[in-house]
Protein backbone atom coordinates (compact mmCIF):
# COMPACT_ATOMS: atom_id res chain seq x y z
CA UNK A 1 0.00 0.00 0.00
CA UNK A 2 2.64 2.47 1.16
CA UNK A 3 4.68 1.75 -2.23
CA UNK A 4 1.55 2.53 -4.64
CA UNK A 5 0.71 5.89 -2.27
CA UNK A 6 4.65 7.04 -2.84
CA UNK A 7 4.99 6.39 -6.71
CA UNK A 8 1.91 7.92 -7.35
CA UNK A 9 1.20 11.01 -4.58
CA UNK A 10 4.92 11.61 -3.11
CA UNK A 11 5.87 11.66 -0.08
CA UNK A 12 3.94 14.23 1.09
CA UNK A 13 0.90 13.04 0.95
CA UNK A 14 -0.79 10.93 3.99
CA UNK A 15 -2.79 8.16 3.61
CA UNK A 16 -6.31 7.38 5.34
CA UNK A 17 -5.56 4.49 7.47
CA UNK A 18 -2.64 4.72 9.17
CA UNK A 19 -1.13 1.47 9.45
CA UNK A 20 0.67 0.79 12.73
CA UNK A 21 3.32 -2.39 12.32
CA UNK A 22 3.33 -2.80 16.11
CA UNK A 23 -0.13 -4.77 15.58
CA UNK A 24 2.03 -7.37 13.98
CA UNK A 25 3.82 -7.81 17.41
CA UNK A 26 2.22 -10.37 20.12
CA UNK A 27 3.07 -7.50 22.99
CA UNK A 28 0.91 -5.55 21.22
CA UNK A 29 -2.03 -7.68 21.16
CA UNK A 30 -1.60 -8.78 24.93
CA UNK A 31 -1.96 -5.24 25.94
CA UNK A 32 -4.73 -4.10 24.10
CA UNK A 33 -5.96 -7.63 25.86
CA UNK A 34 -4.87 -6.84 29.11
CA UNK A 35 -6.20 -3.14 29.08
CA UNK A 36 -9.60 -5.11 28.30
CA UNK A 37 -10.25 -6.49 31.42
CA UNK A 38 -8.80 -9.85 30.49
CA UNK A 39 -5.95 -11.66 33.45
CA UNK A 40 -2.53 -11.70 32.04
CA UNK A 41 -2.67 -15.31 32.90
CA UNK A 42 -5.84 -16.03 31.20
CA UNK A 43 -4.18 -14.78 28.03
CA UNK A 44 -2.61 -17.44 25.26
CA UNK A 45 -1.00 -16.17 22.25
CA UNK A 46 0.04 -18.78 19.17
CA UNK A 47 1.22 -17.53 15.95
CA UNK A 48 0.23 -19.71 12.92
CA UNK A 49 0.75 -18.84 9.11
CA UNK A 50 -2.14 -19.13 7.13
CA UNK A 51 -2.70 -19.12 3.14
CA UNK A 52 -4.71 -17.32 0.88
CA UNK A 53 -5.26 -18.84 -2.90
CA UNK A 54 -6.29 -15.12 -4.80
CA UNK A 55 -7.90 -15.95 -7.75
CA UNK A 56 -6.69 -13.00 -9.73
CA UNK A 57 -4.02 -11.16 -8.29
CA UNK A 58 -4.63 -7.84 -10.12
CA UNK A 59 -8.76 -8.03 -8.62
CA UNK A 60 -7.64 -8.41 -5.53
CA UNK A 61 -4.96 -5.20 -5.18
CA UNK A 62 -7.65 -3.32 -7.20
CA UNK A 63 -10.24 -3.59 -4.64
CA UNK A 64 -7.66 -3.49 -1.67
CA UNK A 65 -6.86 -0.12 -3.11
CA UNK A 66 -10.25 0.86 -3.42
CA UNK A 67 -10.97 -0.16 0.70
CA UNK A 68 -8.02 1.35 2.03
CA UNK A 69 -5.84 3.21 -0.14
CA UNK A 70 -7.54 6.71 0.20
CA UNK A 71 -6.17 9.55 1.45
CA UNK A 72 -6.67 11.78 4.52
CA UNK A 73 -8.77 14.11 2.65
CA UNK A 74 -10.22 11.20 0.77
CA UNK A 75 -9.94 10.54 -2.81
CA UNK A 76 -9.37 13.13 -4.98
CA UNK A 77 -9.48 13.66 -9.47
CA UNK A 78 -5.93 12.99 -9.61
CA UNK A 79 -6.01 9.41 -7.81
CA UNK A 80 -8.43 8.17 -10.54
CA UNK A 81 -6.05 9.23 -13.29
CA UNK A 82 -3.32 7.39 -11.60
CA UNK A 83 -5.88 4.39 -10.70
CA UNK A 84 -4.33 1.99 -12.31
CA UNK A 85 -0.42 3.19 -11.88
CA UNK A 86 -1.41 2.57 -7.92
CA UNK A 87 -2.74 -0.98 -8.56
CA UNK A 88 -0.10 -2.18 -10.96
CA UNK A 89 2.95 -0.86 -7.98
CA UNK A 90 0.83 -2.78 -5.40
CA UNK A 91 0.63 -6.13 -8.04
CA UNK A 92 4.30 -5.73 -8.46
CA UNK A 93 5.18 -5.26 -5.03
CA UNK A 94 3.04 -8.37 -4.15
CA UNK A 95 4.91 -10.62 -6.88
CA UNK A 96 7.95 -9.60 -5.15
CA UNK A 97 7.20 -10.81 -1.84
CA UNK A 98 8.74 -13.45 -0.09
CA UNK A 99 5.22 -14.56 1.18
CA UNK A 100 3.41 -14.74 -2.68
CA UNK A 101 3.97 -17.14 -5.24
CA UNK A 102 2.48 -16.45 -8.36
CA UNK A 103 0.14 -19.10 -9.99
CA UNK A 104 -0.12 -19.93 -13.75
CA UNK A 105 -3.55 -18.61 -14.15
CA UNK A 106 -2.43 -15.00 -12.76
CA UNK A 107 -3.15 -15.14 -9.34
CA UNK A 108 -1.06 -16.03 -6.38
CA UNK A 109 -1.07 -17.93 -3.29
CA UNK A 110 -0.90 -15.41 -0.45
CA UNK A 111 1.14 -16.45 3.23
CA UNK A 112 -0.30 -14.74 6.34
CA UNK A 113 1.50 -14.58 9.56
CA UNK A 114 -1.11 -13.74 12.43
CA UNK A 115 -1.28 -14.00 15.86
CA UNK A 116 -4.36 -15.37 17.43
CA UNK A 117 -5.56 -15.18 21.28
CA UNK A 118 -7.72 -17.28 23.14
CA UNK A 119 -8.70 -15.57 26.15
CA UNK A 120 -10.81 -16.05 28.95
CA UNK A 121 -12.91 -14.03 31.27
CA UNK A 122 -15.65 -15.00 33.59
CA UNK A 123 -17.92 -12.33 34.56
CA UNK A 124 -20.64 -13.34 37.93
CA UNK A 125 -24.03 -12.10 37.23
CA UNK A 126 -26.06 -12.17 40.44
CA UNK A 127 -29.81 -12.96 39.76
CA UNK A 128 -32.00 -10.76 41.24
CA UNK A 129 -35.83 -11.51 41.35
CA UNK A 130 -37.97 -8.93 41.02
CA UNK A 131 -41.38 -9.29 41.90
Amino acid sequence: MKAAHLATRGPKAKLGLAYDPEWLKQETLRDFLVAGGFEESKISISTCDIFENAKDLKWLMTALWGYIGQRDIGWIPEDEEKWDEAVDVLVETMEKSPGVKKTDNGGALLKFVVNVSISTKWMIRSRISHK
